[in-house]
């Protein structure tokens, strides 16, 4: 899988967010390529946008839930920026609004990064446990 491609999944998962654009989500896993070298034990390199050997779907999936991670932090440092009002409900009749404060959304974010901190340390156990080769065991007597 090449780099952009993952990047593509990535805003997607994200619902196309209007703050991110495409290449900076591309640029930044291009930035983490030594991290998931020692997440994994990995040897992948870059050498003009171009990462050799190609990703697997596991490794991209790897760099994916970084990704949110880091998306996750930016969300939660924006919302607790000027944290504000509290959270106000208006109802008429049938209908009901619903404002949220800064800090509960920020709490949302906090929950969505713990979230992928979680499914990223999964996906690197899964990783490292199918990727660490047979074992052979000498059970002959001499």
């Amino acid at each position: 899988m090449k780099i952009i491609d993952a990047a593509l999944e990535i805003y997607d998962d994200l619902g196309e967010p209007d703050d991110i654009a495409l290449p900076s989500i591309a640029f930044w896993m291009e930035t983490k390529i030594g991290k998931l070298n020692s997440l994994i034990g990995s040897c992948y390199t870059l050498d003009n946008h171009q990462i050799s050997p190609e990703l697997d779907i596991e490794e991209a999936a790897i760099l994916e839930e970084m990704y949110r991670i880091r998306y996750y932090e930016g969300k939660i440092n924006e919302n607790l920026g000027a944290a504000g009002t509290s959270v106000i409900e208006v109802n008429d009749g049938d209908s009901k609004i619903r404002l949220a404060s800064k800090t509960e959304v920020a709490r949302y974010y906090d929950s969505q990064k713990k979230d992928a901190i979680k499914s990223l340390a999964d996906l690197v156990f899964a990783y490292n446990n199918s990727h660490s080769g047979p074992r052979s065991v000498d059970f002959s007597q001499d």
